[in-house]
């Protein structure tokens, strides 16, 4: 009869331990796992960005809005963008003569 009390004093203790263990891994996958998930889909939210930015100097070309064509500053990943540098085949806006 004494021993069904140790069985269970024992199992309690494996069962704490297998707990501490998962909750340590879920502390280290929560820290670790999002940096991981935000570095390999930061080039592509970028990317997106950047797209979004080609198809905004595209509309302001079409419109003619040189002060946004020749003169807005886009930062996307630390780099500093303006839309007449993206070489915008179709855009015949000049920014020689414009003054920012």
């Amino acid at each position: 009869m004494k021993r069904g009390g140790l069985d269970l004093s024992i199992s309690t203790i494996v069962i704490l331990v297998i707990a501490v263990f998962v909750l340590i891994g879920l502390i280290l996958f929560l820290n670790q796992g999002f940096e991981i998930f935000k570095k390999d889909t930061g080039s592509a939210l970028d990317s997106l960005e950047y797209k979004n930015f080609e198809k905004d100097c595209l509309t302001s070309c079409l419109d003619g809005n040189k002060k946004a064509y020749c003169c807005a500053n886009v930062t996307i990943s630390e780099f500093s963008y303006v839309c007449k540098d993206t070489g915008t085949e179709t855009c015949e806006l000049g920014c020689s003569d414009f003054v920012c």
